[in-house]
């Protein structure tokens, strides 16, 4: 079910790929994008948020800064570390200078003892996000977000207040 999930967001258009630090260098990754940026497809390139390399979110601004039809975001960035003001601060900048073409992979780390509620903790910050995120420049979106789940159920829940909200 997982699969079909990810298969119906993505349009036949477009395609995704995941590049990870300790297989792609950032030399690799910057010949990587400047390539799918001249196809004709649209791709999205998900920069893993790693503790031993370089932080995804800078990774992502500076792809963005040198492509012109490629979207990038963090594939994932455990969202219950950050601070949900400075984290909606930082995609704006991102935003602004890329013309909406950031995207937000989340997800929680490590579940603990309560599973469930460290997924209500996840969607609650991801609302915390958006509502944080500034309204004053109607040019610039709040990023669409992309939750990583292990669990079906995860999903399930993501996608039904999706379509609620």
């Amino acid at each position: 079910m997982a699969a079909e999930w990810w298969h119906s967001v993505l349009s036949v258009e477009e395609k995704g790929l995941a590049l990870r630090y300790g297989v792609f260098s950032p030399d690799d990754v910057t010949k990587t994008v400047e390539m799918l940026d001249k196809l004709p497809e649209t791709y999205r390139i998900f920069i893993p948020d790693g503790r031993a390399q370089y932080e995804s979110l800078q990774t992502v601004s500076a792809i963005l800064a040198m492509t012109h039809r490629v979207r990038a975001g963090s594939g994932v960035i455990r969202l219950l570390e950050h601070d949900p003001s400075l984290l909606a601060r930082r995609l704006q900048t991102i935003q602004a200078f890329s013309s909406n073409r950031c995207f937000l992979g989340v997800g929680t780390g490590s579940p603990g003892n309560q599973p469930s509620s460290t997924i209500q903790s996840l969607i609650q910050r991801v609302d915390e996000v958006r509502n944080t995120f500034d309204k004053s420049t109607p040019s610039v979106e709040a990023p669409e977000v992309w939750v990583a789940a292990l669990r079906e159920s995860v999903s399930l829940v993501e996608s039904r207040r999706r379509q609620m909200g």
